[in-house]
């Protein structure tokens, strides 16, 4: 466990929720405290810790789950909430994760949730967990400062198949949720505090992220094709043309973005959103569709404190924007000009391109939130009215 403590929090004292019924009704309190569309996601859940006016006590545990103290909680005093569970990664190993917290805005500040994290990550560690995890949105400074403070470490995609197998990464996807959670990424610790190691934890290189994400993407739309017919597989035009479109769509988005960070001095870093890779297969071997996982920018200390992330980044995901509509407005103009395989690069870069400016700028709602349509709609919603009506008369041309 850490050694930080609760820098304020002499006033509470952190409880398990045994009771369904309780949990039932601490879980409704605390759901107001948090953004609608954050709330649906609210699982049923084995294990609800409570934070509870009361003084702390010694043990680090806290009571016993099903002593008085936490069976008779009254649910209007509860001030915090976490939520987790064990889930086997196979036959004699078992994980945790971390799964959903709120606290009352009238405690926050106080150490509650550092609090809540400690006494779930000892409870999840004494019921058998090796690994804990937790799976955070991308812009979600305070969670990251909390999670790193207790020892949790982001993991990309390629250090999960490592640490995890195929197999084993799907067993722990299933058990964290992490399936349809397109821009939350999966933090990791292991529950002995032990640091994991280095091939496991270490960031790749951004040359690396991009070019592998532009590869399960061209993958991905090549499943598309074959969908759209299935007699025969895709040959090496449609592998030439899936790559190329895919490399001058999000080449273009991530060239715009990258100068527009560079003009503002801000340093960012290119993130894959493994989890949206499920989606878009699913869609496309189901109904034919697309569901484009272009990845983002994100700030390259993101658990600094300081002002909204989302509104920092929208100039930068406005040049994202203006990209996309320029190149796929020219690739629209251009492709009756053209003949042979310029001409079909040009009109899947018009299709595909319609197809992503529908889901980066104009669906500035969850569960589309680490698109650049949020990020441009919390800068600027005049700007993101112009780009989504502008994204919106393209498919009338």
């Amino acid at each position: 466990m850490s050694d930080l403590q609760p820098s304020n929090a002499a006033s509470f004292t952190i409880v398990e929720i045994t009771a369904p019924s309780l949990q039932k009704a601490v879980m409704k309190r605390m759901k107001r405290f948090v953004p609608f569309a954050l709330s649906l996601f609210v699982y049923t859940a084995k294990r609800v810790w409570a934070a509870v006016p009361g003084e702390p006590v010694l043990d680090p545990a806290g009571p016993e789950p099903g002593s008085a103290e936490s069976s008779n909680v009254d649910v209007d005093s509860v001030c915090g909430v976490l939520t987790g569970k064990t889930f086997p990664m196979s036959k004699n190993r078992r994980a945790g994760i971390l799964s959903w917290a709120a606290v009352d805005p009238a405690a926050r500040g106080q150490g509650l949730g550092r609090a809540l994290y400690e006494r779930a990550v000892h409870d999840l560690t004494a019921e058998g967990a090796e690994d804990l995890f937790g799976c955070i949105e991308g812009l979600n400074p305070a969670s990251y400062r909390l999670l790193q403070s207790e020892g949790f470490v982001r993991m990309s995609f390629t250090r999960q198949l490592r640490r995890y197998g195929v197999i084993g990464l799907l067993r722990v996807w299933f058990g964290t949720v992490h399936i349809p959670d397109v821009g939350h990424f999966l933090w990791v610790r292991r529950a002995d505090g032990e640091p994991l190691p280095e091939r496991h934890s270490s960031e790749p290189s951004q040359a690396a992220a991009w070019f592998g994400n532009l590869l399960a993407s061209v993958v991905l739309l090549l499943a598309t094709f074959w969908r759209w017919n299935p007699s025969e597989l895709p040959g090496w035009e449609a592998v030439v043309v899936a790559a190329a479109t895919l490399l001058l769509l999000y080449g273009t988005r991530e060239l715009a973005m990258r100068a527009v960070a560079a003009r503002l001095r801000l340093p960012v870093r290119f993130r894959a959103w493994e989890s949206g890779y499920n989606l878009s297969i699913a869609i496309a071997l189901l109904f034919g569709g697309v569901f484009p996982v272009p990845g983002n920018l994100y700030p390259a200390d993101e658990a600094r404190p300081g002002s909204n992330p989302a509104r920092t980044l929208g100039p930068v995901a406005a040049a994202g924007a203006v990209a996309i509509l320029m190149l796929t407005g020219a690739a629209e103009y251009l492709k009756p000009l053209s003949s042979g395989l310029p001409a079909s690069i040009l009109a899947m870069t018009a299709f595909l391109g319609k197809t992503v400016a529908l889901f980066d700028i104009v669906f500035a709602f969850f569960p589309f939130v680490a698109y650049n349509g949020c990020r441009i709609w919390a800068w600027n919603r005049l700007a993101w009215g112009v780009f989504a009506a502008t994204t919106l008369a393209l498919f009338f041309v």
